[in-house]
């Protein structure tokens, strides 16, 4: 329950982080290397190597999630949409310093749109899918 909690809490915090106020990218970031990355993750979990995309992130991100987090969460996307089928749009944002990249996906039955925010290290800072 503890860990539910904390979960929550960190989504909570993220999405007030990201949420408002987001703008264009800046100067220290290259849209190029992020789209690599984040292309890379988003392939990475649909291929169902957990492991290898939660070892992407940062230490932040592997103290207040799990593997176990990450594939409970895609499952649940799998299950209710569908197996991903094709990259459709990218856009990027940043917010508070953290760069933000957000996939458009198809999967069979619907859009899904994998977020992910990085630090200036380039290091997985959240990832998220809806």
């Amino acid at each position: 329950m503890k860990r539910i909690l904390k979960g929550i809490l960190v989504i909570l915090f993220l999405s007030i982080l990201l949420g408002c106020g987001a703008e264009n990218l800046s100067e220290k970031y290259d849209k190029d290397e992020l789209e690599k990355l984040s292309k890379e993750i988003v392939t990475l979990i649909n291929k169902k190597e957990y492991e290898v995309a939660f070892e992407k992130g940062s230490d932040f991100l592997k103290k207040e999630a799990s593997i176990e987090d990450l594939k409970k969460g895609h499952e649940l996307i799998i299950e209710n949409y569908g197996e991903f089928e094709e990259f459709k749009e990218i856009n990027f944002q940043e917010k508070n310093g953290y760069a933000i990249v957000i996939n458009k996906i198809k999967h069979k039955n619907k859009e899904v749109n994998y977020i992910t925010t990085f630090g200036e290290d380039l290091k997985l800072e959240e990832f998220r899918m809806m």
